[in-house]
């Protein structure tokens, strides 16, 4: 089976960063990333992290749903910049030959998971929770926003009516975590 997703063309425009220049000597800090899912009828779901947008595209690539949802954009703030930096490069920072361009904002968000009902449950970049879990806004399988709700990890899969992690505990040991959904 063959499932025509969609343009090519119409992901690189989304994708591409705003400037046209060379990216050579040019770090780009928050690149726009392509994620997508099967879903249970065999349509792709996709959103690219700059957009708080997703389309779902039937094996014909003719797109069938969008799911879009209005959001304040995250601002990057200086301390951000700072803390991203040091991650990347440690103490001393970027290379000399290397100009890093930073958006002004974060990405929409930071990734997504479909579970076996079809509902999307997005992780958006949000600073407000950062040390108590991971947020995630719910939609069902009409693309219904539902909630925003705090787990305390990233969601690795959703299937039966469990939701799974992996989680650290104070001695740095992971393991994996399973929870039960239970909608009220």
């Amino acid at each position: 089976m063959k499932i025509r997703c969609c343009s090519i063309q119409e992901m690189w425009t989304r994708m591409k960063p705003a400037t046209s220049t060379s990216l050579t000597g040019k770090r780009f800090i928050y690149f726009p990333l392509l994620y997508f899912e099967v879903t249970a009828e065999g349509n792709v779901l996709w959103g690219i992290t700059t957009e708080y947008e997703f389309r779902i595209v039937n094996p014909d690539g003719k797109i069938i749903k969008k799911i879009v949802k209005d959001y304040d954009p995250e601002k990057l703030t200086q301390e951000d910049r700072d803390k991203r930096a040091k991650e990347i490069w440690g103490d001393q920072g970027p290379p000399s030959d290397v100009r890093v361009e930073w958006p002004a904002n974060f990405p929409a968000f930071q990734d997504f998971v479909l579970d076996d009902r079809g509902w999307l449950f997005v992780r958006p970049y949000s600073k407000t929770n950062e040390d108590k879990g991971d947020s995630y806004d719910i939609f069902d399988t009409e693309g219904r926003y539902l909630a925003r709700v705090l787990l305390p990890a990233r969601i690795r899969l959703i299937k039966n009516g469990k939701l799974y992690t992996i989680e650290e505990d104070e001695e740095g040991r992971r393991s994996m975590k399973r929870y039960s959904l239970e909608w009220r």
